[in-house]
């Protein structure tokens, strides 16, 4: 694994424990049953919640959560340590030592945890290797899976080829530079390629995740519906117009997303012939998006660090008063948008990585990609 992520999951995992001090109020829980005292149990538990529920592990990027899987820290963090003390509790309902014991056993392994990631914290920054984060830029991240289907160069190569194009087109569609996509991090150990982009290139991607993510559980839906027709003996002469259907919500969608991608996004100051180009490559792309979903390959996109601007920790004066109040409205509006990013992506986290080839039959073959490899010609 890279160690510089490595550095920024230590870094999150030990700045959560500063903040929530879970280890405290897991061992106050456990005073608390030993006295049976039942209301303060229910107001213990539910600071607990309210904590883990915000945690920033439960919004992670898919690339820090395996660094996290492969530290064996997920039990310890955010929603799964939630799930993890609500499954002692329920669990055990009736024997109260085992409630205590397996709870002590939990906040001693974390505890341990924790320590140990604290003791490489400081190895890390002896050796001057920094935690990875982006404070103003965008991070956008082309995750392959490890399978024999990406093991090739040649392969590989293509991939990062259409994911250069797809960049450069929201780059221009939104008014910036068209220059070739910078890899700015490979993660080490495994197929994971980074590069930074301005907030509306960022908002163009997750955007269209987001709406492709939608129109995938979409076309489960239809297809759980036909299974249980089947089921019931449906005709097979009325199987293809079920199968028409998939096929005609697919490319409506996607020709609704890039409709709306286009209003929602493209620079006023784009000449009208040129936007219907970048219009036709946008779908190219979105269909590209669509098949990184079948095949297994994550899209990740990950929000800058942001930091309160320093004139609002100072005190309000008449001189400063406009400076700051123009300074929290950009700062509260950043942040607006970097929540909503994480909302999106955290919608669809449960189907990112699968690889269930749900679009496969729906896109026009290889269409799309021939229309991608001969941008990249030109």
């Amino acid at each position: 694994m890279e160690a510089t992520k490595l550095h920024n999951v230590i870094h999150d995992a030990i700045d959560e424990e500063e903040n929530v001090d879970l280890k405290v109020k897991v061992t106050a829980l456990i005073t608390l049953i030993q006295q049976n005292n039942a209301s303060e149990i229910d107001n213990t538990i539910e600071v607990i919640k309210e904590d883990l529920n915000e945690s920033t592990f439960n919004t992670y990027s898919p690339s820090n959560y395996k660094i996290l899987e492969e530290i064996n820290g997920t039990t310890f963090l955010g929603d799964q340590a939630l799930n993890k003390i609500k499954e002692i509790l329920s669990s055990n309902s009736y024997n109260t030592a085992k409630i205590i014991s397996e709870l002590k056993s939990f906040i001693d392994e974390r505890d341990a945890f924790i320590k140990t990631l604290t003791t490489l914290r400081d190895s890390l920054n002896t050796l001057g290797i920094d935690p990875h984060y982006n404070e103003e830029n965008y991070e956008l991240g082309l995750l392959l899976p490890s399978n024999n289907n990406y093991d090739s160069i040649k392969v590989i190569t293509k991939e990062l080829n259409k994911w250069d194009k797809a960049i450069k087109t929201y780059r221009e569609l939104v008014g910036d530079s068209t220059e070739d996509t910078r890899i700015t991090l490979v993660n080490n150990g495994s197929l994971e390629f980074f590069t930074e982009n301005i907030e509306q290139v960022a908002l163009c991607v997750t955007f269209t995740i987001e709406r492709l993510v939608k129109l995938y559980k979409n076309v489960l839906d239809i297809r759980t519906a036909w299974s249980n027709l089947k089921a019931t003996g449906l005709p097979k002469a009325q199987e293809k117009g079920i199968a028409k259907h998939e096929k005609d919500t697919y490319n409506k969608e996607i020709d609704s997303i890039v409709s709306d991608v286009i209003k929602n996004f493209a620079d006023k100051n784009i000449e009208g012939g040129r936007l219907n180009e970048l219009k036709i490559s946008v779908k190219g792309h979105t269909n590209y998006i669509a098949k990184c979903i079948d095949n297994g390959l994550v899209i990740e996109i990950t929000p800058p660090e942001l930091s309160e601007p320093k004139i609002l920790s100072e005190e309000e004066t008449e001189e400063n008063k406009k400076e700051r109040d123009k300074a929290k409205t950009e700062f509260e509006a950043r942040l607006k948008k970097v929540n909503n990013i994480k909302d999106s992506l955290k919608a669809g986290k449960e189907i990112l990585g699968l690889g269930k080839e749900v679009f496969k039959m729906l896109t026009t073959g290889e269409e799309e990609d021939e229309e991608v490899d001969n941008e990249e010609e030109e």
